[in-house]
């Protein structure tokens, strides 16, 4: 148990802490219970820098902001704040799968300037904003929704005689190199356009699917965010002006960045953009389509009715003729075929009945019997005895 919560599994840990999984025992509600590592308990920068997580998630407050409702103290020492369930994936998953789209692109980026110009009006720094600490949590009926997690290098600003003061030392590295701005890696004090750096580096990354600065060690990757310009997009279908914004977002004089406010309305702009030009891309070749569909059909209906009415009807099958009279013979029983006597060589046999009776024979005509072996109910035959078979 941790407080209230019952632990049911590790989800992850990372350098600082660990998170589990964690259930109410009575209600049910379940929850993200995030201890920090035992090995930091006597860190006091540490431990303050783990308070520092839980007290600014808390004090901004903002829906694309993960809620943290409870901090403590474990028997052993250990600090833990207790944090809402999120169900989801981060945003690093989702880009090593495929580029996203501009528009889904756009919308993911929006609810991230919301949520830092929610951190920012309250003096809060992130300064470690990338797509690891950015979750998406699907939400029915109004697509994903941002969570940003991780504010645990977090700068709590204070204000004096209108100067910015700090809670670390200058020249103190802290972040992730390929994520880091200019005045960043270099150890200088930052204030909350470094975070805009940061998002202009993660919305190259969404569109291209790799970071705008790549090499072997650490130390490369920090010097070419200092002294290298950002290579251009190679990506097709990008709008010039996402590129222009995301080319002055990733600026090396922050003086140059747009504001929070200027991204979040030029990303809007060219969401809508982008959609109505989809929209006349391709509702035309739908309404083509569909035109061309119901003119095949019609044209196909009138071709096979043109068909079936030039088709001549089927001719009635032929109707037998009886051959036999009104008054049908009757073959006497005696009358039965002559066997024909076997043919030698050089002999020419002929019938005892001689040619007349042959020719007599195939006159006579009569209606086959039900009995007769090669008879056929209602059909006519000619008995030729002297052939031996009927005809």
């Amino acid at each position: 148990m941790v407080g209230e919560y019952r632990i049911e599994w590790k989800l992850g840990e990372g350098g600082m802490a660990e998170v589990f999984a964690a259930t109410h025992p009575v209600i049910g509600k379940k929850a993200a219970i995030k201890v920090i590592s035992p090995s930091l308990c006597a860190d006091a920068d540490c431990v303050e820098r783990f308070i520092v997580e839980a007290r600014a998630a808390n004090e901004i407050g903002h829906p694309n902001i993960v809620d943290v409702f409870a901090f403590g103290q474990l028997p052993d020492g250990r600090r833990y704040f207790v944090m809402e369930w999120l169900q989801g994936e981060p945003l690093s998953h989702r880009i090593d799968r495929e580029p996203r789209r501009i528009s889904e692109s756009c919308a993911i980026l929006e609810q991230i300037c919301d949520a830092l110009e929610a951190a920012h009006e309250k003096g809060i720094v992130h300064r470690d904003l990338k797509p690891d600490n950015v979750f998406l949590v699907p939400v029915r009926g109004r697509g994903e929704q941002v969570k940003l997690l991780d504010f645990g290098i977090a700068k709590l600003i204070g204000r004096r005689s209108g100067t910015v003061r700090w809670k670390t030392e200058p020249d103190f590295v802290m972040g992730t190199p390929e994520y880091l701005s200019p005045e960043q890696a270099r150890g200088r004090n930052v204030d909350h356009r470094t975070d805009i750096y940061a998002l202009g580096v993660i919305a190259y990354e969404m569109l291209t699917g790799h970071v705008p600065f790549v090499a072997a060690s650490a130390i490369d990757v920090i010097h070419m965010q200092i002294h290298d310009p950002p290579p251009r997009m190679r990506r097709s279908g990008v709008p010039r002006t996402l590129d222009r914004l995301i080319r002055q977002m990733l600026s090396k004089n922050p003086n140059q960045r747009p504001t929070l406010a200027e991204v979040r309305g030029m990303l809007r702009e060219v969401r809508a953009h982008v959609g109505a030009e989809m929209a006349q891309r391709y509702v035309p070749r739908a309404r083509t389509f569909l035109f061309g569909a119901v003119s095949a059909v019609l044209v196909s209906g009138v071709a096979l009715a043109g068909v079936a009415l030039q088709k001549e009807p089927p001719k009635p099958p032929p109707v037998a003729t009886s051959q036999v009279p009104s008054e049908p013979l009757v073959v006497p029983q005696t009358v039965q075929p002559t066997r024909m006597p076997a043919k030698k060589a050089g002999d020419h046999v002929l019938s005892a009945h001689g040619a007349d009776g042959r020719r007599a024979a195939r006159k006579m005509r009569v209606r086959a019997q039900p009995d007769t072996p090669l008879a056929t109910r209602g059909a006519d035959y000619v008995l030729d005895p002297f052939a031996k078979r009927f005809r």
